[in-house]
């Protein structure tokens, strides 16, 4: 019995101390758990403030620490200069400097850094933070700060350049127990050039007398734009090209009559807003520093053109490619005078219809100078190309084109991108073919009868006035030109219902003739442009959304 009592004593002693070891083991993960729950929860809230701070700076820095780049770019181009060449070192040190005065320091537990070197702040970057690269061309090779197209004979400063300054920027939350790092990396596209209007497919100097710059649902544009602020988007316009608003310190934006400034525009680079939602294709920058130089600095009264006296009624144009001779029918009153002529060959004139000739010139540079208005310019079949080479048209007032002009070799041809869903060209800088129309002190209009479509090949300037069409009646027009828009002030081309369709006017499909931003030297109306610095025209900030770290 004693024995048995005895083996019974010991098993409940045994169960007794298995149910202590369960109970403190149970105990044990429990108070694991909980610890690890509460940790959980720290790191998630540390985490959370972490980047919620991330997106605050993100904002800042693509508004406020996009005016240092554009300002430290432009400092490091230096008195004269063209390029920046071998300055990449200087640049990421001096955009460091800046971005450490405007960070690092620890507010309220969390600590905001932007690094464009390997440390920021003088000190090393978190594990798992990728340092940024130098900066580099766009489209260039990796690591090169050198732009292109380059020229002949070290020209070839006069043509756009585009560089990337890559950063990386973090942010550290940290309590007593724990810290959490959320990095977002990004660059500032820095477009560099010689200013020059055709650069640009629009190429506006000062905000118009009423209203703002504003682009409809109709619109669609190629090419950069620079355009002065603030500037209105009403509905979905395509603009398959960078926008620089210059004279916009605070790069304020209308959508649909809600006006914004830069630093309040959620995801700046791709806005949209009830109403309006513009497709920026290759982003924008709201505020940028360009001030767009006078287009009289670049378009003057020509010398050894073909002059009329006075006002001209008409000028109808026909190239003929049997003889490769250009004809002209000008009428100014009850007169009309033809005239053919070959690029760089001889201008000859005929009153009777073509019978005799008579050499008016014998090294014609194709430029014709109206000393007045020129009332009418047009083809004479409009299914015939209206020149072959470079031509350039000036008046003194107002020049109204009333019918398409197409060129005999077409330079650019367009092409669909179905993953963006857009439209492009490529033009070839090896044809020459370009006609430019030149105000000097009136308007350029366009008289595209109401309901009409046409196709118009030409870069259109008015040095003192607007390009517009010459009546906004209805139904609405559509011209599809090719070539350029630059205006002393801007006019629009037509006026939209409350659901952003054209109603008046003219609906514009602009595709940009490329070939002198990209090296070509046609330059038949420029004035030279040597000796004239490169600037920044525009910073376009590009950065990813935040995210948490964790080693």
């Amino acid at each position: 019995m004693n024995n048995a009592r005895g083996s019974i004593m010991l098993v409940v002693l045994m169960l007794s101390l298995l149910f202590s070891a369960i109970a403190a083991f149970n105990l044990f993960v429990t108070t694991t758990r909980s610890q690890a729950v509460r940790l959980e929860q720290r790191t998630q809230a540390l985490e959370a403030k972490a980047r919620a701070q991330a997106h605050l700076l993100r904002g800042h820095v693509v508004t406020k620490l996009k005016h240092e780049v554009a300002a430290q770019t432009e400092l490091n181009l230096g008195n004269g200069a063209y390029y920046l060449e071998n300055k990449e070192a200087d640049l990421a040190s001096a955009l460091q400097q800046v971005a450490d005065g405007l960070y690092c320091d620890w507010v309220e537990g969390t600590r905001m850094r932007v690094a464009f070197t390997n440390e920021a702040c003088g000190e090393p970057l978190p594990p798992g933070v990728t340092p940024p690269r130098l900066p580099y061309l766009i489209g260039g090779a990796a690591n090169t700060f050198v732009s292109g197209p380059f020229g002949i004979g070290g020209t070839y400063y006069y043509y756009p350049q585009v560089y990337a300054i890559p950063y990386v920027a973090l942010v550290e939350a940290k309590d007593a127990e724990g810290e959490a790092v959320a990095v977002f990396k990004g660059y500032f596209e820095a477009h560099v050039s010689v200013p020059n209007p055709m650069h640009f497919s629009t190429y506006i100097e000062d905000p118009p007398t009423s209203g703002l710059v504003a682009f409809g649902n109709n619109d669609l544009i190629e090419g950069a734009v620079a355009v002065p602020g603030p500037v209105r988007f009403d509905g979905e316009p395509l603009l398959l090209g960078t926008v620089f608003v210059h004279s916009n310190p605070t790069g304020e934006v209308s959508f649909a009559g809600v006006r914004l400034q830069e630093n309040k525009i959620v995801n700046p680079q791709a806005p949209c807003y009830p109403g309006a939602c513009p497709r920026l294709t290759s982003g924008a920058d709201w505020s940028a520093p360009f001030t767009p130089p006078p287009l009289s600095n670049y378009y003057r009264a020509p010398s050894g053109a073909l002059e009329f006296s006075g006002d001209v009624d008409r000028i109808r144009m026909r190239y003929n490619g049997s003889d490769g001779r250009h004809y002209l029918y000008v009428k100014q009153g009850a007169t009309e005078t033809q005239y053919r002529f070959t690029i760089g060959g001889a201008l000859e004139s005929s009153t009777d219809g073509g019978a005799t000739w008579t050499e008016e010139q014998a090294n014609f540079n194709g430029r014709i100078y109206v000393r007045g208005d020129l009332r009418g310019l047009e083809p004479v079949d409009a299914f015939e190309p209206a020149l072959d080479g470079p031509v350039s048209i000036f008046t003194d007032g107002d020049l109204t084109v009333t019918g398409p002009l197409l060129y005999n070799n077409t330079p650019c041809q367009r092409y669909s991108d179905p993953d963006s869903n857009t439209i492009y060209s490529q033009c070839d800088t090896t044809v020459d073919d370009q006609l430019t129309l030149v105000s000097l002190g009136g308007n350029v209009l366009l008289d595209v009868p109401p309901g009409h479509s046409w196709k118009l090949a030409a870069n259109l300037v008015a040095v003192q006035g607007v390009v517009k069409p010459s009546s906004y009646s209805a139904p609405p027009a559509t011209l599809d030109l090719l070539g350029t828009i630059a205006a002393k002030r801007y006019a629009p081309w037509g006026f939209d219902d409350a659901d952003g369709r054209r109603i008046t006017g003219v609906v514009l499909h602009h595709y940009f003739d490329s070939r002198e931003a990209r090296g070509a030297t046609l330059r038949s109306a420029l004035f030279p442009i040597t000796g004239t610095a490169a600037q920044v025209i525009g910073i376009v900030p590009h950065s990813e959304a935040p995210k948490i770290v964790r080693e």
